[in-house]
């Protein structure tokens, strides 16, 4: 069975989870949890890594820098995995996950701005883009912190 697009490159499906033991079990949805979400998960898909790209959100939105902290428990760490990693399933950061979901769209707007800038991106991509992904990532992270859930990220090479 075939778990990923075979024409979509490197996928992110970032979703909520009651815990990383549910957060683990959608591993294996044909598509994501975007394409095939089970009931009371939020799914949004995206391009954006999960440790690297959104490790420098993170240290934006919360620091002012883009410095990197890879030794939180929480900081992309694996849950599960298929096929030597071609498919996993990671932690987001619980210190983003707040962050997010108090930042107001201001200040959404300015991190994006800051975010497009970094290495990663290359320049290439749209600040209105990212501030777009960050609406609806901090849109989901005041979901989940009101319904008890954390945020979650299947990635598909």
């Amino acid at each position: 069975m075939t778990i990923c697009s075979p024409v979509m490159g490197v996928t992110y499906d970032y979703f909520t989870a009651s815990s990383d033991a549910d957060a683990a079990a959608v591993l294996d949805l044909v598509g994501g949890p975007s394409q095939n979400a089970p009931s009371g998960i939020l799914a949004i898909p995206s391009r954006i890594d999960p440790v690297v790209a959104l490790g420098q959100l993170e240290s934006l939105l919360i620091r002012g820098n883009t410095d990197l902290d890879f030794k939180r428990e929480r900081f992309g760490k694996t849950l599960a995995q298929l096929d030597d990693g071609a498919v996993t399933v990671v932690t987001v950061p619980d210190e983003l996950q707040q962050a997010l979901a108090v930042a107001s769209e201001d200040r959404i707007d300015e991190v994006a701005e800051s975010w497009s800038e970094i290495e990663e991106f290359g320049g290439v991509v749209d600040p209105t883009d990212l501030a777009q992904f960050l609406d609806d990532l901090a849109d989901m992270a005041r979901t989940a912190n009101r319904t008890g859930q954390l945020l979650y990220c299947w990635t598909c090479l």
